[in-house]
């Protein structure tokens, strides 16, 4: 993968989370049927992290390649180096607090991309 162009795959989370830290185009169908990968899908398409088709065949893969996708590279926060510092040092935050920070790490602008992953989730 790290000397692919692009990933075309399904919706699922692991892979997904890979090549946005690796920073590739991703072109991805959800599985029908599965909500997990439904909402990866409508939160990937809000906040524009990939290229969501409902049938992967020649036609679509021609289309993406020809608008020259451009990957997203995440770096995704340390969080079980945090649990553990979080843990250590008494849990003095509230969980959602610990959350509200690590995804801080995650993207500038974290509200506006939070909102729309929740609203993915709530469709």
């Amino acid at each position: 993968m790290a000397t692919a162009r692009a990933v075309i795959c399904n919706s699922g989370f692991e892979l997904i989370a890979e090549t946005l830290t690796l920073g590739k185009p991703i072109l991805t169908r959800p599985l029908a049927g599965q909500f997990e990968q439904e909402a990866n899908a409508q939160a990937l398409r809000e906040l524009q992290l990939a290229q969501v088709v409902g049938r992967v065949d020649a036609n679509s893969i021609s289309t993406w390649l020809q608008d020259k996708p451009a990957g997203v590279r995440i770096q995704w926060p340390d969080v079980a180096g945090n649990i553990v510092r979080w843990l250590a040092d008494g849990r003095r935050q509230s969980p959602s607090e610990l959350a509200d920070g690590l995804w801080e790490q995650v993207v500038p602008g974290r509200a506006d991309r939070k909102s729309a992953a929740a609203q993915a989730t709530a469709d």
